[in-house]
């Protein structure tokens, strides 16, 4: 029977009690979203990961808070025509709650997930005036992606919590743009009865970039503790916010819808 050491609050790394106890154990659970000092603790939790025995495995549960964000974004792209806007991703922008650095863990993990699935490089992140954090990376072929990550205020979600992802591009003669927002002002109306039996799924889940929790595999792991080892950068950034643009189509959580233009000939 496998065997849980679920630490609350940051480890004591380094301390002697923390290596003895996972000397008995086959799995390390943490919540960084808990962290006092999330830079020096992610640094700390690497060296962790990679110094104690070979069969320790660790588990974040702000990582697992992160899957449906992970799987919606995911659905958009598992259609085999949209797979094309994988390589044309150009802007991404997570809005997140609360200010300071710990509350950017959650937005520098969905971030560092997606540029670890998609060989991004990070070439340098800047902190704006007002204190949003710019991030530059460079996808195949040296094409430029930019992401931003911002704290917006919300009162009704926890500190730290995201509360939209955009992604906009261009591919195969298309622009793209894909807005995922959590919790949404809409009205709220009656859906009629369109009778038993006539639900469908309209985006297949996406196997290529969801994380399936029965799978235990070490390309899952090295995700997971990639995204642990690069997020270190994108904390220590100061946080900003920045006005809103106008136009944001009001999206449910749980839905990955997007615009598809088709570019013209002479552009």
């Amino acid at each position: 029977m496998p065997t849980y050491l679920w630490w609350l609050g940051t480890p004591p790394f380094g301390k002697q009690e923390l290596t003895d106890a996972l000397k008995i154990c086959d799995s390390l659970v943490v919540d960084s979203s808990r962290f006092e000092a999330p830079y020096r603790s992610f640094l700390e939790l690497t060296h962790l990961a990679s110094s104690s025995h070979q069969n320790l495995g660790v588990g974040d549960l702000q990582w697992w808070r992160l899957e449906s964000w992970r799987e919606t974004i995911a659905q958009f792209f598992s259609p085999l025509d949209r797979r094309p806007f994988l390589n044309g991703i150009a802007e991404i922008g997570v809005d997140y709650a609360g200010e300071g650095r710990a509350n950017r863990v959650a937005a520098a993990l969905l971030i560092v997930w997606m540029a670890s699935t998609l060989d991004w490089k990070l070439q340098r992140a800047a902190a704006g005036t007002g204190g949003t954090v710019v991030l530059h990376f460079a996808a195949e072929g040296w094409r430029p992606v930019q992401v931003a990550l911002r704290s917006v205020p919300k009162d009704h979600l926890a500190q730290g919590e995201i509360s939209a992802v955009r992604l906009a591009g261009a591919a195969g003669g298309k622009t793209f743009q894909l807005t995922v927002l959590r919790d949404p002002d809409r009205a709220r109306r009656v859906a009629p009865d369109i009778g038993a039996g006539a639900f469908q799924s309209l985006v297949r889940r996406a196997a290529m970039m969801r994380p399936d929790s029965r799978s235990r595999s070490a390309r899952q792991r090295g995700i997971a503790m990639s995204c642990i080892r690069t997020s270190t950068t994108f904390i220590t950034r100061p946080p900003v916010i920045r006005p809103a643009r106008a136009g944001r189509p009001n999206l449910p959580f749980s839905c990955a819808i997007a615009g598809t233009r088709r570019i013209p000939e002479c552009c």
